[in-house]
């Protein structure tokens, strides 16, 4: 599940739970997201290629927008600077992984450059039955609630493009609550 987070919701779960950060840049080619991937303080990368499938062959249910089959693999540096110098999709982030308990983990991306303030939470479940349970505003104070805004698979179906703005991608995702997302990035 994902959600636009506010700064305030960014910093409570800082402050609250023991996190790692990496430094990642994706890119794009075909159906393929390239990757390289840093440890915060750590000064080399980790070059990844993965591809991201349906977990049942030409079956749409429910169960295929939440659980995928994943197939990623360690590339070379000069793999991924060939595609990071032709992709006209190139995304920069700071991730930050926090785990809330031994079936639920959370991944929160604060975008850098042209998503400057855009923060997505997502949360990784063990579980269908995990994710049936589960309610993020159970882990924030009651004041922060209102900074939360679920937006399911919007993202999730499509590649952020560099050159579309916080407000473009905004619309693009929920026309009707384009002003209450405006808001959380804004804060």
């Amino acid at each position: 599940r994902r959600f636009i987070i506010s700064k305030n919701v960014f910093k409570f779960f800082r402050d609250s739970y023991p996190m790692y950060e990496q430094n990642i840049v994706q890119c794009y080619a075909g159906n393929a997201r390239y990757r390289s991937i840093s440890y915060h303080g750590i000064t080399h990368s980790t070059y990844f290629k993965t591809i991201k499938t349906p977990a049942k062959d030409n079956e749409i249910d429910d169960r295929s927008l939440v659980v995928r089959n994943e197939f990623e693999h360690v590339i070379q540096k000069d793999e991924f600077e060939k595609v990071y110098k032709t992709s006209d999709n190139v995304i920069h982030k700071l991730r930050y992984g926090i785990r809330i308990n031994d079936n639920t983990f959370i991944e929160i991306d604060n975008f850098l450059y042209n998503y400057s303030g855009l923060y997505i939470l997502e949360v990784e479940f063990g579980s269908i039955e995990d994710k049936n349970r589960f309610i993020l505003r159970d882990l924030i104070p009651m004041e922060l609630c209102d900074e939360i805004f679920e937006i399911g698979t919007h993202l999730s179906n499509r590649k952020l493009a560099a050159s579309e703005t916080n407000t473009e991608l905004i619309k693009l995702l929920n026309k009707i609550d384009a002003e209450r997302i405006q808001a959380l990035i804004m804060k």
